[in-house]
């Protein structure tokens, strides 16, 4: 089964290769961004589009990574406060009645 996982997976990272090779033969006409008063160098049309969804995926990513570290963070509070009280029930003085009870 793996084996045919494996083999599925070769043939679509090749089809996907041959379909990025023919997007790049296809957009290689070059533009320039132009925004506000900044002008960019001119490079081909599927650099652009390249560039901008690695830039997507980095922004997505940090945008996980922020909300992730805010997860841990209240994790370790919640741990923190969890040992806090176990700690202080270990610490509770049996009651007069146990005490009572054990006398004799």
């Amino acid at each position: 089964m793996r084996k045919l996982v494996k083999i599925v997976l070769l043939i679509l990272a090749i089809l996907l290769f041959a379909i990025g090779y023919r997007f790049a033969a296809d957009n290689a006409i070059p533009i320039s961004i132009q925004w506000f008063a900044w002008s960019s160098s001119e490079l081909p049309t599927f650099l652009w589009l390249i560039a901008s969804m690695f830039l997507g995926f980095l922004l997505g990513y940090l945008g996980f990574w922020g909300k992730n570290l805010a997860l841990r963070l209240k994790l370790g509070q919640i741990r923190s406060e969890l040992k806090r009280r176990s700690t202080s029930q270990n610490r509770i003085v049996p009651s007069q009645s146990t005490q009572a009870k054990s006398a004799e």
